[in-house]
Protein backbone atom coordinates (compact mmCIF):
# COMPACT_ATOMS: atom_id res chain seq x y z
CA UNK A 1 0.00 0.00 0.00
CA UNK A 2 2.71 2.50 0.63
CA UNK A 3 4.41 1.88 -2.09
CA UNK A 4 1.15 2.60 -4.64
CA UNK A 5 0.86 5.78 -2.91
CA UNK A 6 3.68 7.69 -4.58
CA UNK A 7 2.61 5.96 -7.79
CA UNK A 8 -0.86 7.51 -7.45
CA UNK A 9 0.35 11.10 -7.09
CA UNK A 10 2.98 10.90 -9.62
CA UNK A 11 -0.10 9.09 -11.88
CA UNK A 12 -2.19 12.60 -11.01
CA UNK A 13 0.50 15.33 -11.44
CA UNK A 14 0.91 13.71 -14.82
CA UNK A 15 -2.66 14.07 -15.95
CA UNK A 16 -3.11 17.30 -14.45
CA UNK A 17 0.05 18.72 -15.75
CA UNK A 18 -1.18 19.34 -19.27
CA UNK A 19 -4.24 21.34 -18.33
CA UNK A 20 -2.55 23.42 -16.15
CA UNK A 21 0.23 24.46 -18.23
CA UNK A 22 -2.51 25.07 -21.09
CA UNK A 23 -4.28 27.31 -18.60
CA UNK A 24 -1.08 29.35 -17.44
CA UNK A 25 0.25 29.54 -21.30
CA UNK A 26 -3.41 31.24 -22.15
CA UNK A 27 -3.18 33.70 -19.27
CA UNK A 28 0.47 34.81 -20.41
CA UNK A 29 -0.70 35.25 -23.82
CA UNK A 30 -3.76 37.22 -22.91
CA UNK A 31 -1.71 39.50 -20.89
CA UNK A 32 1.39 39.80 -23.67
CA UNK A 33 -1.08 40.17 -26.50
CA UNK A 34 -4.40 42.22 -25.28
CA UNK A 35 -4.53 46.27 -25.26
CA UNK A 36 -4.59 47.54 -22.01
CA UNK A 37 -7.83 49.13 -22.11
CA UNK A 38 -9.52 45.34 -23.19
CA UNK A 39 -7.37 43.09 -20.95
CA UNK A 40 -8.81 39.76 -19.52
CA UNK A 41 -10.80 39.81 -16.40
CA UNK A 42 -8.21 38.36 -13.87
CA UNK A 43 -5.86 41.10 -14.88
CA UNK A 44 -8.37 43.72 -13.82
CA UNK A 45 -9.44 41.91 -10.52
CA UNK A 46 -5.82 43.47 -9.17
CA UNK A 47 -4.58 46.31 -10.90
CA UNK A 48 -2.63 48.29 -7.96
CA UNK A 49 -0.70 45.01 -7.71
CA UNK A 50 -0.03 43.82 -11.90
CA UNK A 51 -0.93 45.85 -14.72
CA UNK A 52 -3.69 45.20 -16.75
CA UNK A 53 -1.67 44.03 -19.67
CA UNK A 54 2.33 44.17 -20.73
CA UNK A 55 1.48 47.57 -22.81
CA UNK A 56 -0.73 49.23 -19.86
CA UNK A 57 3.01 51.18 -18.43
CA UNK A 58 2.54 53.16 -21.46
CA UNK A 59 0.17 54.88 -24.00
CA UNK A 60 -2.12 52.62 -25.87
CA UNK A 61 -1.72 52.49 -29.57
CA UNK A 62 -4.53 54.29 -30.39
CA UNK A 63 -3.71 57.38 -28.66
CA UNK A 64 0.25 57.52 -29.74
CA UNK A 65 -0.93 59.98 -32.29
CA UNK A 66 -2.88 62.13 -30.70
CA UNK A 67 -0.03 61.63 -27.46
CA UNK A 68 2.58 62.97 -30.39
CA UNK A 69 1.08 66.27 -31.31
CA UNK A 70 0.27 67.15 -27.87
CA UNK A 71 3.85 66.99 -27.37
CA UNK A 72 4.63 69.30 -30.17
CA UNK A 73 1.89 71.49 -29.57
CA UNK A 74 3.92 72.09 -26.11
CA UNK A 75 7.18 72.27 -27.00
CA UNK A 76 6.05 75.04 -28.87
CA UNK A 77 3.88 77.09 -25.94
CA UNK A 78 6.35 75.99 -22.63
CA UNK A 79 8.08 79.16 -21.88
CA UNK A 80 11.62 78.69 -19.51
CA UNK A 81 9.96 78.76 -16.02
CA UNK A 82 7.35 76.28 -17.55
CA UNK A 83 7.41 72.73 -16.61
CA UNK A 84 5.89 69.17 -17.83
CA UNK A 85 4.46 67.02 -14.83
CA UNK A 86 3.75 63.70 -16.32
CA UNK A 87 2.67 60.17 -15.17
CA UNK A 88 4.48 57.24 -15.73
CA UNK A 89 2.77 55.98 -18.61
CA UNK A 90 3.70 59.43 -20.77
CA UNK A 91 6.90 60.47 -19.32
CA UNK A 92 8.96 58.15 -21.72
CA UNK A 93 7.46 59.56 -24.50
CA UNK A 94 7.97 63.01 -22.93
CA UNK A 95 12.03 62.10 -22.44
CA UNK A 96 11.89 60.92 -26.02
CA UNK A 97 10.23 63.72 -27.84
CA UNK A 98 11.04 66.92 -25.87
CA UNK A 99 14.05 68.31 -26.67
CA UNK A 100 14.84 69.93 -22.69
CA UNK A 101 14.58 66.83 -19.83
CA UNK A 102 15.51 69.46 -17.37
CA UNK A 103 11.70 70.84 -17.53
CA UNK A 104 9.97 67.40 -16.80
CA UNK A 105 8.95 66.03 -13.35
CA UNK A 106 7.48 62.49 -13.31
CA UNK A 107 4.78 61.97 -10.77
CA UNK A 108 4.94 58.35 -11.42
CA UNK A 109 1.53 56.72 -10.55
CA UNK A 110 0.82 59.13 -7.61
CA UNK A 111 -1.73 61.83 -7.59
CA UNK A 112 -0.91 65.07 -10.16
CA UNK A 113 -0.91 67.55 -7.13
CA UNK A 114 1.94 65.69 -6.06
CA UNK A 115 3.54 66.95 -9.01
CA UNK A 116 2.27 70.62 -8.85
CA UNK A 117 3.86 70.93 -5.22
CA UNK A 118 7.25 69.14 -6.02
CA UNK A 119 7.19 72.09 -9.42
CA UNK A 120 6.27 74.75 -6.91
CA UNK A 121 9.21 73.91 -4.41
CA UNK A 122 11.23 73.65 -7.76
CA UNK A 123 10.37 77.14 -8.58
CA UNK A 124 8.38 76.95 -11.91
CA UNK A 125 5.36 78.98 -12.75
CA UNK A 126 3.97 77.08 -15.15
CA UNK A 127 3.25 73.53 -14.51
CA UNK A 128 1.48 71.17 -17.65
CA UNK A 129 0.03 68.35 -17.72
CA UNK A 130 -0.58 65.72 -20.90
CA UNK A 131 -3.59 63.73 -20.43
CA UNK A 132 -6.94 62.32 -21.69
CA UNK A 133 -9.79 64.02 -21.90
CA UNK A 134 -12.48 64.11 -18.53
CA UNK A 135 -13.76 60.26 -18.86
CA UNK A 136 -11.46 58.93 -20.96
CA UNK A 137 -8.30 58.64 -18.21
CA UNK A 138 -5.95 55.62 -17.89
CA UNK A 139 -4.46 53.57 -14.65
CA UNK A 140 -7.89 54.87 -12.80
CA UNK A 141 -7.87 58.10 -13.22
CA UNK A 142 -10.64 59.36 -15.02
CA UNK A 143 -9.81 63.04 -15.22
CA UNK A 144 -7.68 65.50 -13.44
CA UNK A 145 -8.42 67.08 -9.90
CA UNK A 146 -9.47 70.32 -9.68
CA UNK A 147 -7.02 72.89 -10.81
CA UNK A 148 -6.07 71.73 -14.25
CA UNK A 149 -7.57 73.50 -17.53
CA UNK A 150 -7.63 72.37 -20.62
CA UNK A 151 -5.46 74.65 -23.70
CA UNK A 152 -4.97 72.03 -26.13
CA UNK A 153 -6.88 69.14 -27.32
CA UNK A 154 -6.13 66.65 -30.22
CA UNK A 155 -8.02 63.24 -30.11
CA UNK A 156 -8.42 61.85 -26.83
CA UNK A 157 -5.30 63.65 -25.68
CA UNK A 158 -5.29 67.30 -23.93
CA UNK A 159 -2.87 69.34 -22.48
CA UNK A 160 -3.79 70.57 -19.10
CA UNK A 161 -2.21 74.37 -17.19
CA UNK A 162 -2.69 73.97 -13.66
CA UNK A 163 -3.43 76.98 -11.79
Amino acid sequence: MASSMPRLINHIAAKAFTPISLVILFLCVLYLASPAQQAFAYYVAFPSFVPTSMVQNSVPLSDMGSLRIALGWLEAHMGPGDVLLTHQAIYGWARAYLPSTDHIINYGYSNPLDGVSEAISAGYSTSWVIWWIPGLGWHGQMCLPEGFTATFQNGDMAVYAYG
